[in-house]
């Protein structure tokens, strides 16, 4: 069995402790590292993808661009005007009447073909520059039946420019609901004719087949897929957007009706009606999407319903679908993906940036890799450093002290240790040094020595018993004596805190009293003021006035004294409440009932200034409240709706579910006549609005405040002190509910308060 040594041992748990911690430490990082690193690639996937959306809309704004450029173009116009009045579909009232053109059978002059495919030219000419400047894969023009001449006619093609060739189509008879002939050249060889390539003479002395062939068109044999526009459509003063698949290739395709001054067939007046389609495709196929990749820097793709149509990576050999965990795989390979959805019309299209887990996983790796590395270094070093200082620190002073042991076992009590150092093993040295002297001074007296050391330890032992019997005896009195001190300080500390608590609150309750006292004692000398003016006014012209206007003040004096009394009403009412007087019984009742109640009470006064007043509440919506406090809420916050709303104007009364908060919950305290009726989901949000003068945003802070002054005049000059919207908060607020106000100045006000179901 092999023996080893303290430094040895100490060196092999310490280097044993280090490689644990190493392996321990490249693990975690490795971990943490990957995780982190995902979450930043999935963060910047999201924001690539973001900017790759915005490039595919970007596409699809310049195509709608494109297409509106055909009616702000007034070169494009004229020619689309002239393709219209001379194509199969409309009936010029200078040249057909409406009758013959119906027949479908009248043959178009050769010389308009001409003309026709003059203008088809220009057009293309001009559109050749929008659609390379846009990158554009297609634009085709449909015609349309102006004015429903041939009824449910289908838009057919009149040209089309893609990247491979140029057709246009040749129309020989009014009222052909198809393209008789399809010409095409390539775009390569494409050469637009001269200027004065078109005249009057050569449109009369040669036929249309030889002007085709002198610009190269070729004569198509086989009908074409684009020959008619079957999509939906309709008339409409914005372009539309769809996606379309065609051969497995999603492409973005965006129509526009056209619109044109023409003549109507019948009236002969002018009327911009559509005479035709512009219709622009943009293929999102592998060059579009290798287009994307490079801008972006990253592999792309496109989706649809949860599968991926066409990516930058390659051909798909196998449908691939997203899942959960946004990761795909691709040909045995694992990417990350981050999708976003853009939107055409009906049509949903999502797409992503693509970004290799193999790199991140390798990238976790190599940062695990070094840090082994580092560690096994830092192992390495540090075990030889500690090997060494183990040597001189620990084994050098022990092996003294062995040797020593081993010569005082064997009887050599003059022996004395050498050891320089003075740390622990130069203290044990001295020590074992000092040990051996006294050993040696012990063996010449040791049973005297030890008598009277025993008879010495015995003494002491008794005194010390003692006294710490008297200490402990002591410290329990004064332990005692500090905790009752300690006690003391914090009751007379939050006895003084609670004293200054409650000087503070009865000295702002004071203020706020008496500050709202005087508000109610001016402004119950308002109405008091007409009231005597009036009456001292009737003693001089009682005899003399006219009825009109011994009514009118008596309708002055009934409003002032009425206003005195709602004053007192509000007054006693806001009384009962401060002092608990006020009867609190909660019940089941629909509040329809309560609503149309005060819809009827107030309806005379609402009728008075003109106002509509109606209540617009399910009659299922129940709640379990005070009925004689919400009744008083709800007509208090009608007649304020109805004092400041305007003759001809509307309030309405209404009330939906909602999971309103409770303020008693904001404050921590649940009253007990409300407690089992608060709980989340189980509130009825009730609004009382108005279309009236509305509430300026300063003066919203004023309200619910006793201690503001915020008297208002109404519509009619009905005073108003702002008691029965306290009084209201009141009442809410006894139920567990909030009330508060919206309003926007010169548009109305919404007040909304809360109560349990």
């Amino acid at each position: 069995m092999i023996k080893l040594g303290i430094g040895k041992k100490i060196l092999l748990i310490v280097g044993a402790i280090f490689i644990l911690f190493a392996i321990g430490l490249a693990v975690i990082i490795g971990t943490t590292s990957f995780n982190n690193l995902t979450d930043v690639k999935q963060a910047e996937l999201k924001r690539m993808s973001q900017i790759l959306a915005r490039q595919v809309m970007d596409m699809e704004q310049n195509a709608q661009q494109a297409a509106l450029s055909f009616e702000e173009n007034e070169r494009l116009i004229n020619d689309i005007q002239l393709i219209t009045r001379l194509g199969p579909y409309y009936a010029d009232p200078g040249s057909y009447f409406p009758e013959d053109f119906m027949d479908g059978d009248k043959p178009i002059e050769s010389a308009d073909q001409i003309y026709v495919f003059q203008a088809q030219l220009n057009l293309i000419q001009l559109l050749q520059s929008i659609k390379n400047l846009n990158d554009l894969s297609s634009i085709s023009f449909y015609a349309l039946s102006p004015f429903d001449l041939v009824p449910s006619a289908s838009p057919i093609m009149v040209f089309r420019l893609d990247e491979s060739a140029i057709h246009v189509g040749r129309f020989t008879y009014k009222g052909m609901e198809s393209v008789e002939f399809i010409y095409s050249v390539p775009i390569t060889i494409f050469q637009p004719p001269p200027v004065d390539y078109f005249d009057i003479s050569s449109a009369y002395s040669a036929p249309p087949e030889q002007f085709y062939a002198e610009n190269k068109f070729q004569l198509t044999d086989a009908h074409v897929e684009f020959e008619t526009f079957g999509q939906t459509w309709q008339a409409d003063d914005q372009p539309h957007s769809q996606i379309i698949m065609k051969s497995g290739v999603p492409i973005i395709q965006t129509w526009y009706p056209v619109k044109a001054p023409m003549l109507h067939p019948e009236t002969w007046q002018e009327e911009h009606v559509p005479v035709g389609l512009a219709v622009i495709e943009q293929t999102l196929d592998m060059a579009a999407m290798n287009i994307l990749k490079n801008q972006l820097g990253l592999d792309v793709a496109l989706a649809q319903n949860d599968d991926i149509l066409i990516s930058s990576l390659g051909e798909l050999n196998n449908p691939i679908s997203l899942n959960d965990n946004d990761i795909i795989t691709f040909n045995q390979q694992e990417f990350y993906y981050a999708p976003k959805e853009i939107a055409f019309s009906d049509s949903h299209l999502n797409v992503m940036v693509l970004s290799p887990v193999s790199e991140l996983r390798q990238l976790a790796q190599n940062i695990r890799s070094q840090v082994g590395l580092v560690a096994v270094i830092a192992i390495i070093f540090g075990s030889v450093i500690l090997y060494l200082t183990i040597q001189y620190i620990i084994n050098h002073p022990l092996n003294s002290l062995m040797t020593g042991v081993r010569l005082i076992t064997e009887g050599d009590l003059e022996h004395q240790v050498h050891v320089q150092s003075k740390d622990e093993f130069g203290q044990l040295a001295f020590s074992f040094n000092s040990m051996t002297t006294q050993l040696r001074e012990l063996i010449n007296s040791l049973e005297e020595r030890v008598q009277r050391r025993t008879a010495q330890l015995r003494e002491n032992n008794e005194m010390l018993e003692h006294q710490a019997e008297v200490l402990q005896t002591q410290q329990a009195q004064l332990e005692e004596y500090n905790s009752e001190v300690e006690i003391q300080a914090l009751e007379l500390r939050a006895s003084k805190i609670e004293l200054e608590k409650m000087n503070q609150e009865l000295t702002e309750l004071n203020a706020s009293k008496d500050k709202f006292f005087s508000i109610v004692a001016h402004d119950l000398k308002n109405p008091f003021l007409p009231l005597l003016g009036l009456s001292e006014l009737l003693e001089f012209v009682a005899d003399s006035a006219k009825p009109s206007e011994l009514k009118e003040y008596g309708r002055v004096i009934h409003q002032s004294a009425k206003n005195v009394y709602d004053l007192l009403v509000s007054l006693l009412d806001w009384a009962r409440i401060q002092q608990g007087r006020m009867p609190f019984k909660p019940e089941s009742f629909f509040v329809n009932e309560v609503a149309m109640d005060n819809v009827i009470l107030l309806g005379e006064s609402a009728k008075s200034k003109n106002i509509t007043l109606s209540a617009n509440i399910p009659n299922d919506v129940m709640v379990h409240a005070d009925k004689n406090m919400i009744t008083t809420i709800i007509r208090n916050l009608v007649s304020n709706a109805l004092k400041f709303t305007p003759s001809e104007g509307h309030v309405e009364i209404g009330a939906t579910p909602t999971p309103s908060p409770s303020p008693f919950k904001e404050r921590g305290t649940i009253p007990p006549e409300v407690e089992g009726i608060e709980g989340d989901d189980s509130y009825i949000e009730v609004h009382i609005k108005d279309s009236g003068i509305g509430i300026k945003p300063e003066n919203l802070d004023k309200l619910f405040r006793i201690d503001v002054h915020h008297t208002t005049i109404g519509t009619d000059n009905e005073g108003g002190t702002g008691l029965g919207l306290i009084m209201c908060q009141e009442m809410v607020e006894k139920h567990g509910g909030k009330i508060w106000v919206e309003s926007e100045y010169g548009h109305g006000t919404t007040v909304k308060f809360t109560v349990p179901r």
